[in-house]
């Protein structure tokens, strides 16, 4: 599942599970931060500059528009300076255009790349805590031999230990 430009993360049902299943982000001190933490910090981040460049994309092309009007005015005036400096903004804008579009496709690839590593953490997170639930499972079986259930109960904290990297508790 992927998420759609603006949407935040709470829309996400492996977001929302992760929650419901008390695994709430308070809970842990601001100087360990979990990798879904990390993750998602780093995806709102990179969506904030990801407008900002579409805003000012839009400005300088709204700017260009308005510049594209002038010229005729200018040249039925017969003002050749004005005519020349309003060529050399739009030249500029021009420029300055293509690189802000440049930008907004690196600024988009880059979000989508994290948006996935994100929900690549929900997955790998689900996946772990079957796996948690399956070994708890043969645990709580009787007649199991002490050798067994004590490889068992190190696999079960194995994989509790890498829940509780990528999701805390």
């Amino acid at each position: 599942m992927s998420l759609s430009f603006g949407q935040s993360l709470s829309h996400c049902p492996r977001a929302e599970a992760s929650v419901s299943q008390g695994n709430s982000m308070q809970t842990f001190s601001r100087n360990h931060q979990t990798e879904i933490a990390k993750a998602e910090a780093t995806l709102k981040s990179m969506e904030a500059n990801l407008q900002n460049i579409q805003s000012m994309l839009n400005e300088r092309k709204a700017e260009r528009q308005e510049l594209e009007a002038r010229p005729q005015a200018m040249e039925a005036t017969g003002d050749i300076n004005r005519l020349m400096t309003l060529k050399r903004r739009t030249m500029a804008l021009d420029k300055e255009i293509t690189q802000l579009s440049h930008s907004e496709l690196e600024a988009r690839k880059r979000v989508d790349s994290v948006r996935q590593y994100v929900n690549t953490l929900y997955a790998k997170l689900e996946g772990l805590r079957s796996e948690a639930a399956k070994i708890s499972e043969k645990l709580t079986a009787e007649q199991l031999p002490e050798d067994v259930a004590a490889k068992l109960k190190t696999l079960l904290r194995r994989v509790e230990i890498q829940i509780e990297a990528i999701a805390g508790g």
